[in-house]
């Protein structure tokens, strides 16, 4: 089993795949550029995604033509699904740690894995020399000489325009910062003083409650207008990368392995005079 990877290989493009999705929000936001690249590099079709049965419509928008098998506690049967259909040449595994598929046995001649560890019924494994999750996958398909090809995001002024008619029902006035909110009720309720104190109190909040009955797309076209992005663990993490809208990520145990930038940050000590910073709407 390879331990390092300071070779390139080319991966012959006529051969079916199969991923397994990260199982996390963020994990799996970040990795979309990289699966819509295997999806068009590799020609035999369709390809399999197992994917979080919360992540499908999500993952649907942006990587269409393939095979979606929904993740389930019932490995085993997932696997008779798989083996039932037509012969799959090379599986790739985006979990990170790994989850509990590496306890499982499958038929691929070619398995990768992403791992510090050497995981189970895995012939290849990529171990990161970055824990940043962007540059990690990046340099997964690099290492195959698989193309970086990230599916098209785009909102059209229409499409702005209707966001911004969404935003001023919902109270929004020009003044206003426009946040949009993608956290637990619990962490809302928490924040939610916090939030009410920025720009001097000019905040209109797009939380779940209000976000909910929207289509991705109409959600995706409200986060390219927002000033602000707090997360918590979300999927609309890699679309605010592509739009460039300011973005806080509230803590978790994933957030250390995402790079911050001028329009990244982490939550630290002080979330008011972070997000405010951030804004730039400190005193």
């Amino acid at each position: 089993m390879h331990k390092e990877f300071n070779f390139s290989c080319k991966l012959d493009e006529k051969k079916r795949v199969l991923v397994i999705a990260p199982d996390t929000p963020h994990f799996f936001s970040l990795s979309i550029p990289a699966m819509y690249s295997l999806a068009h590099y590799f020609k035999k079709k369709p390809h399999l995604f197992i994917i979080e049965k919360d992540f499908e419509i999500f993952f649907r928008y942006f990587i269409k033509d393939s095979v979606v098998i929904e993740n389930s506690k019932d490995k085993k049967k997932i696997l008779e699904r798989i083996n039932k259909r037509e012969k799959i040449d090379i599986l790739f595994d985006f979990n990170y740690p790994e989850s509990p598929w590496h306890k499982m046995v499958f038929t691929p001649e070619l398995k990768i894995a992403v791992s510090d560890d050497e995981p189970a019924n895995y012939n290849i494994v990529f171990h990161p020399i970055t824990k940043n999750i962007e540059q990690m996958y990046s340099n997964l398909l690099t290492t195959f000489n698989v193309p970086i090809t990230s599916p098209p995001l785009r909102i059209t002024k229409k499409e702005k325009a209707r966001a911004w008619e969404f935003a001023k029902y919902h109270g929004h006035k020009e003044e206003n910062l426009l946040l949009f909110l993608d956290i637990s009720v619990k962490k809302f309720e928490n924040l939610k003083p916090v939030f009410n104190r920025l720009n001097n109190g000019r905040v209109t909040l797009m939380d779940n409650s209000v976000t909910r009955m929207l289509e991705i797309k109409e959600k995706l076209a409200l986060l390219s207008i927002s000033d602000l992005f707090v997360s918590e663990n979300s999927i609309f993490l890699w679309p605010a990368r592509v739009f460039k809208v300011k973005t806080y990520l509230l803590r978790n145990e994933f957030n250390f392995l995402i790079r911050e930038d001028k329009y990244l940050k982490r939550e630290r000590k002080d979330p008011l005079k972070e997000m405010s910073q951030l804004v730039g709407t400190a005193k």
